[in-house]
């Protein structure tokens, strides 16, 4: 504007106003074609900038729409599982609750059950008293103590182990007529009422007490241990789960400690893979080893009505420190079709004393896939410094 004020001023005092005149008029049409021409242009740029900018943005918020949608079917199906598992649990509690009830229930029974066996017991020692009396007539029912010869000693022991075998071998008949008949066998003729009565109680207390007669030095709660680092791999093929509302908590398995525990009920053993393992015992206490026993489930106790997993052929080796190998006392053959408890002889000298025992399993009754022990016992004379 300065040179045009400059100008319009020369041009003035040099008498052009006419030119002065033009030249406005020139540079206002010029500026006026350049607003005129150029605005609609930048309108229009920014007009298209400003759609694109909103399509962009439609693009945006169609892509949001459409992961709402799938996070809120997603919601949609997991609150249909937890309605469901939900509905699953009230079943469940419903069915636990049923159970205590039921386990309640047996449980008032079982008491029961118990206080009609003792009152069974106590009726069945006074008829064994009774019919003693009837039937023995030469028994001295007075209860005084009768002078015998000086073997009465070893007569009562003698007569005492004839008893425990009669009853071993006819379990099923009437414990007075077992008695009744050995006492004539024995042609016993000086004894009272007393004698008799110690002598079944001992005969009985010890039968019941573990089956054998003898102690059972590998016994667990008797100090006897397994050494874990000398023990087949237990089988984990089928095996129990606890459970709550569903839930495993956790899976119950057998270790090698059962075989020393005295418990037998179908299941409670320890299982080991295939038909060949061992097992290592560190004894109570120092023994001269005579005897050993295994016992298996009895065949009318086993759901399946075979007992194929028992133990087969088996060895038996005696040390004295967990590192060594051991010497063989001897090679046995459980029978299935035998008695449950199975009692076997040492052949060699009982002279050596040992702390640790292990049982060798070298084969099974048929099972291709385990082995069960129900339980190992070892017997012999505890060996005093």
């Amino acid at each position: 504007m300065e040179n045009l004020m400059v100008r319009g001023r020369t041009n003035a005092e040099g008498g052009g106003m006419v030119e002065f005149g033009q030249e406005i008029e020139r540079r206002g049409n010029y500026i006026s074609n350049i607003f005129i021409y150029s605005s609609p242009q930048i309108e229009i740029r920014m007009l298209k900038e400003e759609g694109q900018k909103q399509k962009i943005t439609h693009e945006m918020l169609e892509m949001d729409l459409k992961a709402l949608r799938v996070r809120l079917g997603f919601v949609h199906s997991e609150h249909k599982v937890m309605v469901k598992e939900l509905s699953g649990i009230h079943h469940q509690l419903s069915d636990l609750r049923s159970d205590v009830s039921l386990l309640h229930s047996s449980s008032e029974q079982f008491s029961h059950r118990l206080d009609t066996q003792e009152t069974q017991n106590l009726r069945l020692k006074k008829e064994l008293s009774d019919w003693l009396l009837q039937h023995v007539p030469w028994l001295d029912s007075s209860g005084q103590d009768v002078v015998m010869q000086p073997e009465l000693q070893m007569a009562l022991e003698t007569l005492e182990k004839n008893i425990m075998d009669k009853l071993d071998k006819d379990r099923e008949k009437d414990v007075g007529s077992t008695v009744g008949e050995t006492l004539q066998e024995e042609e016993v003729r000086a004894l009272t009422i007393k004698d008799v009565k110690q002598i079944v109680h001992r005969a009985l207390s010890v039968f019941r007490a573990d089956g054998t007669g003898m102690a059972d030095y590998a016994l667990e709660s008797s100090g006897a241990c397994v050494i874990n680092s000398r023990c087949s791999e237990s089988y984990h093929g089928q095996i129990a789960c606890f459970s709550i509302f569903g839930i495993p908590l956790f899976y119950n398995t057998n270790s090698p400690r059962t075989v020393i525990q005295p418990e037998l009920y179908p299941g409670k053993c320890w299982a080991f893979r295939g038909s060949e393992g061992f097992l290592t015992i560190s004894l109570s206490s120092p023994v001269k080893i005579t005897h050993v026993t295994l016992e298996h489930l009895p065949r009318v106790l086993s759901p399946t009505g075979h007992i194929n997993s028992a133990p087969k052929d088996f060895a038996v080796y005696g040390m004295t420190d967990e590192n060594e190998g051991g010497k063989l006392l001897g090679r046995f053959t459980y029978d299935q079709e035998g008695e449950p408890i199975q009692t076997f002889k040492i052949p060699v000298s009982a002279n050596e004393v040992y702390w640790l025992v292990e049982l060798r399993i070298l084969s099974n009754w048929g099972n291709p896939e385990y082995t069960c022990i129900y339980r190992f016992r070892v017997h012999g004379q505890p060996w005093t410094s």
